[in-house]
């Protein structure tokens, strides 16, 4: 990792630091009370294990930086993940831990994102899971090396046809790794749009802007978001 990389991970790092201490200083009101399963986009890839919380947000919340991460000029965009409950939101805001991500996702150990959140509730809904809150990160094509498998020719040539996970999917994932690829872009089995699987290097690729009751996040509020902090 180079000394620059190094500031830029740094740099992300502390902004997660922030939002948690934002959570704390807004009466806890990420965290939620009880514990059980939850995922994100394609109801894969979210942390497995948490601490307990307690509280629940009843409005949207931004915290920390709404621009990308701090060194990175490269263009970005909005992608959305949805968990469970609020303890879960609130272990991803403290930063990605890849010992607690689903290794029987769709591509392996990643956590995943969705360009629509319609569609990451839409995925937690085909798992019989309720989405209790989705975290909006602005994601940054600086450092990433994407895999587009929503490239025709391109999911022709990796043996990629959709469908719902399998080991052929997983060793997708595996080799997409070793050839140096730390995104994989997929078309959504679920919903409108296409999905990312970070497949590492997710403090430089994500800066997590805000979080929202899933409930609440409609194609109205949408809207009003992206006018507000900026991006699609």
């Amino acid at each position: 990792m180079t000394a620059d990389t190094s500031r830029d991970a740094g740099s992300a790092t502390a902004a997660r630091g922030g939002m948690a201490e934002g959570a704390k200083l807004t009466s806890g009101k990420v965290a939620a009370a009880g514990a059980g399963g939850g995922s994100g986009s394609d109801g894969e890839g979210s942390p497995r294990r948490f601490a307990a919380g307690a509280g629940k947000p009843t409005s949207p919340r931004v915290f920390g930086r709404t621009s990308p991460v701090a060194g990175v000029t490269g263009s970005s965009r909005a992608y959305y993940h949805t968990t469970e409950s609020g303890e879960r939101a609130a272990s991803v805001l403290e930063g990605f831990d890849e010992s607690k991500l689903n290794d029987r996702s769709r591509f392996g150990v990643a956590f995943y994102v969705s360009e629509d959140p319609l569609t990451t509730q839409a995925e937690l809904k085909f798992h019989k899971k309720d989405g209790g809150h989705t975290i909006r990160f602005s994601f940054s094509n600086e450092h990433a090396k994407i895999l587009d498998l929503t490239n025709p020719a391109t999911a022709a040539e990796w043996g990629y046809y959709g469908g719902e996970p399998t080991d052929g999917t997983r060793n997708i994932g595996e080799k997409a790794k070793v050839k140096g690829y730390n995104v994989i872009r997929f078309c959504s089995e679920r919903g409108p749009g296409s999905n990312l699987a970070i497949l590492s290097d997710y403090e430089l690729l994500l800066a997590p802007q805000m979080i929202v009751p899933a409930e609440e996040m409609t194609s109205e509020l949408l809207a009003e978001l992206s006018n507000s902090l900026g991006g699609v």
